[in-house]
């Protein structure tokens, strides 16, 4: 049976690397049974550039229906058992999120009209999302942020984090984020990935990914991270994934905050975020940073480890659980109020 699989995020949890790697590899995935289609500008597929203003320069074809037909046409003609679709926009809540059920039902109608014969099986669809705990998501999108703009203050995005439960317009209450999800396809086509988990495993997040996608059709739940595929990759994406190397990476969250520190409220320089970078280097050696102070980290812990346990509840008691617990104090490590007045003078002359 062929399959349809739709990376749809999270943001920040290496989806940029892991579709650079694709699109530059799209023969090596072709040869282990994967397609993954060129639909144009960008390594990530712009299938929702109708919906979201700034996918419009990615847009492939006059209407996001040319994008889908085109992909499956690409995924019919290479004879492939897995079709892989990337875009984490699929999983954004806001300023727009994706309508689940009209992209559920645009995906069977045109599912139905591409099946040369009336009685073949349709591919299975899935949508496969990795989740990253949210203390680490938080700081990641504030440094994404604040790479293009001058970011809000770290006390907004504190409160906007634990009274809404999104910062950047991305779901931190994974639960809301399945209902979402939920209501446009079923709970046996949702896969969930732990980021830490999947990180950690030979190869990496796209090692992980590569594993379990050149497997032969079957649920994508057996072979995630928590009970891995243990067969090796083929040596045609082995010797590719050991020599790629991660796209998208941003500065240190600490770094960029410090920056704006001083500039706010406008843009900090990328001058001024190195040299923050730098004297952050110098000042911990080697130790472990985080832009929330210990209470900060403990009202957001219990918080969200709140969440997450009540998210876990709801999987099926079939499906592996992702390891979501927030880091503990020793491995957070310092966090921003350990910066000493020596670091400020010397970010501010330069030195």
């Amino acid at each position: 049976m062929s399959r349809i699989v739709l990376h749809i995020g999270l943001h920040k949890t290496g989806t940029t690397s892991l579709q650079a790697f694709c699109a530059e590899h799209r023969n090596a995935l072709r040869s282990a049974g994967v397609c993954y289609p060129d639909l144009g500008t960008d390594a990530q597929h712009a299938l929702l550039a109708e919906q979201m203003p700034w996918l419009e320069r990615f847009r492939y074809g006059p209407s996001e229906r040319d994008a889908w037909d085109f992909a499956l046409a690409a995924y019919r003609s290479t004879g492939a058992h897995t079709l892989l679709l990337s875009s984490e926009e699929f999983s954004r809540a806001d300023p727009v999120s994706v309508d689940m059920a009209q992209l559920a039902a645009q995906l069977n109608d045109q599912l139905a009209a591409a099946q040369p014969t009336q009685h073949a099986a349709p591919p299975r669809v899935s949508l496969l999302c990795t989740l990253r705990e949210q203390i680490g998501l938080i700081e990641s999108l504030y440094g994404q942020d604040a790479r293009w703009d001058a970011p809000p203050s770290l006390a907004e995005v504190y409160d906007q984090a634990l009274s809404s439960n999104r910062v950047s317009g991305i779901f931190l209450d994974f639960g809301a984020l399945r209902q979402h999800l939920l209501s446009g396809f079923a709970p046996h086509q949702l896969h969930f990935l732990s980021y830490r988990q999947a990180s950690a495993q030979p190869g990496g997040l796209i090692g992980t990914f590569l594993r379990l996608l050149s497997q032969p059709p079957a649920p994508l739940a057996a072979a995630t991270p928590s009970k891995p595929v243990t067969e090796p990759l083929t040596e045609t994406l082995s010797a590719p994934l050991a020599n790629f190397s991660a796209r998208n990476v941003s500065p240190s969250p600490v770094a960029l905050w410090a920056a704006h520190e001083l500039t706010r409220p406008d843009k900090a320089s990328k001058a001024l975020v190195a040299r923050a970078q730098q004297l952050l280097k110098r000042h911990l050696r080697g130790q472990r940073i985080g832009l929330f102070t210990p209470s900060e980290r403990e009202r957001l812990s219990q918080h969200f480890n709140a969440l997450n346990r009540r998210f876990l509840a709801q999987l099926p008691s079939t499906a592996p659980a992702p390891n979501l617990a927030l880091p503990s104090a020793q491995e957070y490590g310092l966090c921003r109020s350990d910066l000493d007045r020596a670091f400020w003078v010397q970010l501010a002359r330069g030195g």
